[in-house]
């Protein structure tokens, strides 16, 4: 009986110390918005918007068009120092005009680093993708570097130029 109170306890520690190692996360920002976790910062999020309109999001494949039906995100791992992860880069050629343009999608490998506070809420501050099959369509630049931008109360993700 001693034996499996003990068992028991143990159990119950290593339980509670998983929980309290996730909640320690850093999370990302997925739009431009006032942070609230569980919300718009999530640890494995599904998508992250980075451009103020939705022209520009990371998504896993799908189908792209004018109305695109984008995946998930796929997650290799996510510690609280960094998150690697790979999906597509998601963008609309706002042709003839944003609203009736069409979405292309690009292959990119995602690393989430540099873990702040920011705004009471531990996020991922830079964000580093890499286009996998040729350059981004736009900038014709392989790689792209992304910073957590505080807006008043709002963080969103700095668009490179």
């Amino acid at each position: 009986m001693r034996r499996a109170g003990c068992i028991l306890a143990v159990l119950a520690a290593l339980t509670l110390a998983a929980s309290a190692s996730a909640a320690a996360l850093p999370g990302a920002v997925l739009s431009g918005a006032p942070p609230k976790a569980g919300k718009n910062v999530k640890v494995r999020p599904k998508q992250i918007v980075y451009s103020g309109d939705g022209s520009g999001f990371l998504a896993g494949p799908g189908r792209a068009g004018r109305r695109p039906k984008p995946g998930n995100l796929t997650w290799s791992s996510w510690t609280s120092k960094a998150a690697q992860g790979t999906g597509d880069d998601w963008l609309n050629n706002c042709e003839p005009d944003c609203a009736d343009g069409s979405f292309s999608q690009h292959a990119v490998t995602i690393k989430l680093y540099r873990p702040r506070t920011m705004l009471r809420v531990l996020v991922f501050t830079r964000m580093t993708v890499h286009y996998t099959h040729g350059p981004n369509p736009f900038t014709h630049k392989t790689t792209e570097t992304f910073k957590l931008t505080k807006g008043g109360t709002s963080l969103f993700w700095n668009i490179p130029v």
